[in-house]
């Protein structure tokens, strides 16, 4: 609403100067039709200063003409560019807030999670249902579950898996050796139901 207002400001105060310039230059024009007269105000110094008024009066009309006309483009140009600024922002402040959540997961899983002697992981009961929530995080731990087996197959990188059995939330430092849809095989064969991992900590 202030924006359509601020605009419809402008717009009237470049038609009410717009005018009374066109007006001056009309008037000029109308008192100096006569050839001899006009070069006669040329040579009068005083009568010159009607012509100058004139020639200074078209310049100012035609000077708002153009901010009448281009004035709506250049305000939504400028209401764009601020939106997009605000849309980047936002972005930012999204991008942070979910950098400080994780970094906020890692502590809360590192608190309450329990090392866990990975030879005694088949021994341990898992939930059918999957522990996360949200799409956005089930691939997450995809990415990061595959990030991890690469690591483990090229490198013998060690990762912290995060993960949660039917009783508690526990944590083994160890290399990913093949994953499926389902399971995550660590060496000696052992599984870990994908369903069960919270996190993967390189």
């Amino acid at each position: 609403m202030k924006t359509k207002t601020s605009h419809s400001n402008v717009k009237a105060l470049a038609v009410v100067i717009g005018l009374i310039a066109a007006s001056i230059f009309i008037a000029c024009i109308v008192l100096h039709t006569n050839p001899f007269i006009l070069a006669d105000s040329i040579i009068d110094f005083a009568i010159h200063h009607y012509f100058l008024m004139g020639f200074i009066s078209l310049i100012i009309t035609l000077f708002c003409l153009k901010v009448y006309y281009t004035i709506d483009d250049k305000l939504e140009t400028a209401y764009i560019s601020k939106q997009s600024t605000g849309i980047t922002r936002i972005a930012k402040r999204t991008k942070k807030t979910q950098l400080l959540r994780e970094l906020l997961s890692f502590k809360v899983y590192n608190s309450k999670s329990k090392l866990i002697d990975k030879t005694k992981i088949n021994h341990l009961k898992f939930a059918k249902e999957d522990v996360l929530k949200t799409e956005i995080d089930v691939s997450n731990r995809s990415a990061e579950l595959y990030r991890a087996m690469k690591l483990g197959n090229s490198e013998k990188h060690k990762v912290k898996i995060f993960f949660k059995d039917r009783y508690s939330n526990k944590h083994v430092e160890t290399t990913i050796w093949n994953l499926d849809p389902k399971h995550v095989t660590l060496k000696g064969g052992i599984t870990i139901p994908v369903s069960s991992i919270l996190k993967i900590e390189f």
